[in-house]
């Protein structure tokens, strides 16, 4: 069973590009790297919620360490010289990104914290929540849905809040395999392939027009973007918000972004209230250029006081 959420990397064989590539679906997208051979998960940015967090670089999932009832997920920043990220490169092992908005993890029991890994990572589709066997170093990763009556308490990896478990579903999309959900189900397994490819088709046989003026599926704007934001954005009735690119001053919406750039990176830098920062920055250090040196400083200061 193949999760549309999870992306398998694909490594160029003699390039030097991987390590870029890795580092713009995670840096710029805020994707997690599920490693089955080294038996964890990584990540450019970490949970705010999680020491640390303002510092970009490869993390690795340490442990979850309790603060009474909240739970922080604890990484270890690892330099790229010695990291395992430099090892899955060198080695090319299966690795497969997955938005952190998608990633939950649960306490396992009994186990102690210091540098143990005491947790297990499920991934949502949908209504429905997934176990994964990543931790277990397993050759190939691994997915089985939860039953409804799981007792876990399960808790979103992106800001360490708790999810409400009676959400839990046991069925799956009409264009998903139900009658393979019996357990552990590879992802690489082509056999599945052709029973959901009927009802899968069905699903994605709306055509849509794309910024470029060209139709295409649902599969493809999903094949492309990574998500179904986009084939909702370009429906007539939704409405479009826009940022400036400070490049050229002009207005685009998202999509429009990220085809340019091929990263929402750049729309996020776009955000107004930094733009609105960096204007400011700009206006008063010009107006300060017009004083006497000594008085510099201080109108500066002052002025930026004033945003307080």
């Amino acid at each position: 069973m193949i999760l549309p959420n999870i992306q398998k990397f694909l490594f160029e064989e003699y390039g030097g590009n991987n390590l870029q590539q890795l580092v713009n679906h995670c840096a710029g997208d805020k994707q997690i790297i599920f490693c089955p051979q080294l038996g964890n998960i990584y990540s450019w940015w970490i949970p705010k919620s999680s020491p640390d967090s303002s510092e970009g670089g490869w993390s690795k999932m340490k442990y979850i360490d309790m603060k009474g009832d909240n739970p922080i997920s604890i990484w270890e920043h690892m330099a790229i010289r010695t990291s395992d990220i430099k090892e899955i490169i060198h080695n090319q092992y299966d690795c497969y990104l997955v938005s952190m908005n998608d990633v939950f993890y649960s306490l396992l029991e009994g186990n102690k914290v210091n540098d143990t890994i005491n947790f297990d990572i499920y991934i949502k589709h949908g209504p429905t929540f997934y176990s994964t066997n990543v931790t277990n170093k397993p050759q190939r990763l691994m997915v089985k849905s939860i039953l409804k009556n799981n007792n876990k308490i399960i808790y979103s990896l992106k800001d360490n809040t708790i999810y409400k478990k009676d959400l839990f579903q046991t069925t799956l999309d009409s264009w998903m395999t139900v009658d393979k959900d019996k357990g552990w189900n590879d992802m690489n397994e082509e056999d599945y392939e052709e029973d959901y490819e009927e009802d899968y088709e069905e699903y994605y046989e709306e055509w849509r027009k794309d910024l470029n003026n060209v139709w295409y599926t649902r599969r493809e704007f999903y094949n492309f973007y990574g998500t179904d934001d986009a084939w909702d954005n370009v429906d007539p009735g939704t409405y479009h918000t826009m940022r400036m690119d400070d490049m050229d001053g002009l207005w685009y919406t998202k999509e429009a972004f990220f085809q340019y750039y091929g990263t929402n990176y750049i729309w996020d830098k776009m955000n107004p209230k930094d733009m609105f920062k960096r204007q400011t920055l700009c206006n008063v250090f010009n107006w300060a250029s017009y004083l006497p040196i000594l008085r510099q400083d201080q109108f500066i200061t002052k002025y930026l006081d004033t945003y307080k």
